[in-house]
């Protein structure tokens, strides 16, 4: 479905982002985990996460999509406005999703509440560097944006790991 829909719809990205999340969530199980509360965090981080750092993908390389004929989010957005707004809402979610473990009582005690604080501010600093793209426009603030999303995967993955009672 992802890969025939590239040339028909820039939903594809969304699409993508589901099997995408998958290989983690399969691991979670795998790993002993059940298919519980755990592994659908995982999976909606992945798929959260591969939202803005596609958008970002997308923006730098749109001239290459649309000479492929892919239709994407970026298509005639020369500015990076609706790009931009997109990774902004996208991170958003993330800045929202570490409330989750930490209510669900799955990142307790003091670690707890620093993979909390660190997920949320990591959220956050995305949100804003997608912004800054926004009203800008320019190449090098999307590119800061791109490099942030490799490095808060590993960044709140990290936290979690530690904190996860």
């Amino acid at each position: 479905v992802y890969t025939p829909l590239k040339r028909i719809s820039s939903t594809n990205t969304l699409v993508g982002a589901i099997p995408g999340a998958i290989p983690p969530m399969i691991g979670w199980t795998a790993a002993g985990g059940a298919f519980d509360g755990g592994a659908w965090f995982l999976f909606t981080l992945l798929a959260l996460w591969q939202l803005p750092h596609f958008v970002a993908i997308n923006w730098l390389c749109r001239e290459e999509y649309e000479s492929a004929g892919y239709k994407m989010w970026s298509d005639g957005d020369v500015s990076g406005r609706r790009s931009g707004m997109l990774a902004a809402m996208f991170s958003i979610g993330l800045a929202v999703l570490p409330v989750w473990p930490w209510l669900a009582g799955w990142t307790p005690g003091w670690l707890g509440h620093v993979a909390l604080a660190g997920g949320v501010l990591a959220g956050l600093l995305m949100a804003a560097l997608a912004g800054r793209f926004m009203r800008d426009g320019e190449r090098t603030s999307f590119r800061r944006l791109f490099l942030f999303t490799l490095l808060y995967l590993p960044l709140e993955l990290g936290l979690l790991a530690i904190a996860w009672g």
